[in-house]
């Protein structure tokens, strides 16, 4: 009864969950047929992933067909002998993201112990799925330039698509956008899992390009089990092979490097630093396998604050250097010698007035270079393992933290604020080729984002209430309180305060 049960339970999940392991992994499939056309039954087809020394083996039914499922990508052998022929071998073929590749062995009769082999790839082909795609591979990731070192931003070499930008903060998310369609209608999975922001649909916790493998864009015609969206990217992380592997990187930048802005003071400090490091290999050979990467960024670069200011003169009610004729707006009559009476000024807004910035150049605007600290750590670790030829299990781990100082109208440390985002995206797969019709896969994962920003100025006092402005009602939020957003709608700067929050 167990074992009946067990069955059930397999040919159900199997129905719902073996076409969704196209997504990331990849699959061979075929005929096996002799020099005359004829099916060859019960004929041995091994691929060996040659990374990693990964085998599968399945047996061909009696018309001759076979599929081996759910196989990590990689460079593979792929081999077929049966009983009175020859060996065949396909010596190297490269199954990518997303791969249904068809092989069709012919076999000679002969020994065993001689073998045919079919060199290249013009052996495989492709012809299981209607689907628009783009693979993006991992020459392609490692040597074209890329100003953020992010992966996904590789789109925009899938005809009719173009990546749209990167959050800094919040929930770090990637937007790309094609086929006519909004920039939040594209589902990511990062191997095999979904990676979508939870908020506005953007990519997120996508390692850095020295991370991924490669990935898959589809944009046309693509199975159901892809997902909800009409736009599918679908990012594998690189592996552990039986070799070790490793990388050292830093990229910088420098004012040394730059011309001085034109509306700056001064030139500016630029300080960028990225670097990092990756390390792959074996724990336990052509069983365990391990891949690390680490990449910091340190950005220590000057923002140029170069905007109109209120004057002091324009505090007291003084306009009488504009030529624009202030009206009192009870009689409609001009203030004479554009000057405002001290009482009837608000005393709200006499309270907030001294918060508002003064110039401090001759030509009345507020003039400085400021430093805003912004840094980014990310890891991402990948573990393989092979409980036995039938059963994968694997792993990935892709953490970030990015502490920043925000800027707010006002530089001064007084005024400045702070913002910390912290992610992590966990996940884990399961695979069982139970039988060569018979696939389980079970697949889970977490992703979660935490953002913590604010400023000195919050949690400190009522401004509200002291400025005489009523219906803000401040209880249970204490911690909230502090001045509001002030702005001006002729150019000059107001007050913007970094408020306090945190998501998930």
């Amino acid at each position: 009864m167990g074992s009946k049960l067990l069955t059930l339970l397999a040919a159900l999940l199997t129905s719902a969950l073996v076409s969704a392991q196209i997504g990331t992994q990849g699959s061979f499939f075929g005929t096996v047929t002799d020099e005359s056309g004829g099916v060859v039954g019960n004929a041995e087809v091994t691929a060996t992933n040659l990374a990693t020394g990964f085998t599968r083996t399945v047996q061909t039914a009696p018309d001759g067909n076979f599929e081996i499922l759910a196989l990590p990508i990689g460079p593979y052998t792929v081999s077929v002998t049966a009983r009175g022929f020859k060996k065949w071998e396909l010596s190297r073929t490269e199954l990518n993201v997303g791969d249904r590749d068809r092989i069709s062995p012919v076999l000679q009769v002969g020994e065993v112990t001689q073998s045919i082999a079919v060199q290249g790839a013009a052996d495989v082909l492709q012809t299981e799925k209607a689907d628009v795609e783009s693979v993006i591979q991992m020459q392609e990731i490692r040597e074209l330039p890329l100003a953020t070192r992010n992966p996904l931003a590789l789109v925009s070499m899938v005809p009719g698509m173009r990546y749209e930008s990167t959050q800094n903060g919040g929930e770090r998310a990637t937007y790309v956008q094609g086929q006519g369609l909004r920039d939040n209608k594209t589902a990511f999975q990062l191997n095999g899992l979904n990676s979508n922001a939870p908020m506005d649909e953007g990519g997120t916790a996508i390692p850095n390009v020295d991370a991924v493998a490669e990935f898959n864009v589809q944009t046309l015609d693509f199975s159901a089990e892809s997902g909800r969206d009409p736009m599918q990217v679908l990012v594998v992380t690189k592996a552990g092979t039986n070799e070790f592997h490793g990388a050292l990187w830093e990229f910088l930048q420098n004012d040394a490097l730059n011309a001085r802005n034109t509306f700056a003071v001064s030139k500016n400090r630029v300080r960028y630093n990225q670097f990092g490091a990756s390390l792959g290999g074996p724990v336990v050979h052509n069983k365990t396998f391990f891949y690390a990467n680490f990449q910091g960024t340190v950005i220590h670069n000057q923002t140029v604050y170069n905007s109109l200011a209120v004057t002091p003169a324009m505090k007291s009610g003084d306009f009488s250097a504009f030529s624009k004729i202030i009206k009192d707006p009870v009689t409609g009559s001009p203030f004479p010698g554009n000057r405002i009476p001290a009482s009837r000024i608000n005393s709200a807004s006499s309270y907030f007035l001294p918060l508002i910035l003064e110039p401090n150049s001759p030509d009345g605007r507020f003039k400085t270079n400021a430093t805003a600290p912004n840094n980014t750590w990310e890891g991402t670790l990948r573990i393989d393992h092979e409980l036995t030829n039938a059963q994968h299990l694997s792993g990935n781990w892709v953490t970030v933290r990015q502490p920043q100082t925000v800027l707010g109208y006002n530089p001064s440390p007084s005024i400045t604020g702070y913002s910390n985002v912290v992610q992590n995206n966990i996940a884990l797969n399961y695979t069982w080729t139970i039988s060569p019709r018979t696939l389980l896969m079970a697949s889970g994962g977490t992703m979660r984002t935490n953002q913590t920003y604010g400023n000195p100025h919050l949690g400190k006092q009522n401004d509200d209430q002291l400025a005489g402005i009523q219906g803000f009602p401040s209880a249970g939020r204490e911690s909230w309180i502090g001045p509001p957003d002030i702005f001006f709608g002729s150019g000059y700067t107001g007050v913007i305060q970094v408020r306090i929050s945190k998501g998930t």
